[in-house]
């Protein structure tokens, strides 16, 4: 199987994730797509962090920082109750949750 590889500022999804992104909010999406190219140039597993500041949202949202803490907040909020699937190497049916902390 042929790994490819993405430049590091590059937002990466596969089309089943792009479906999971059409109920979701816009703040909920802005937030995982500022997170993806972290976690993927970090090798980040579900055991590391990925934080995205207030100063870091509202810069790329072009937002006040005032609003992006309460944007941020909503969004994590919503990420926590939300979750995917996928099929594991085993193909069983695996659930995980968007975001854990």
């Amino acid at each position: 199987m042929k790994i490819t590889t993405y430049p590091p500022s590059w937002v990466v999804m596969q089309n089943n994730i792009q479906e999971c992104f059409k109920s979701m909010s816009v703040n909920e999406k802005r937030l995982l797509i500022l997170s993806s190219p972290l976690a993927r140039t970090q090798d980040a597993t579900e055991k590391d962090a990925i934080i995205i500041t207030a100063e870091d949202f509202s810069k790329e949202c072009g937002i006040t920082q005032h609003s992006a803490y309460a944007q941020l907040e909503k969004a994590s909020k919503s990420l926590i109750k939300r979750y995917f699937s996928y099929h594991n190497e085993k193909n069983k049916k695996v659930l995980s949750n968007w975001v854990i902390d």
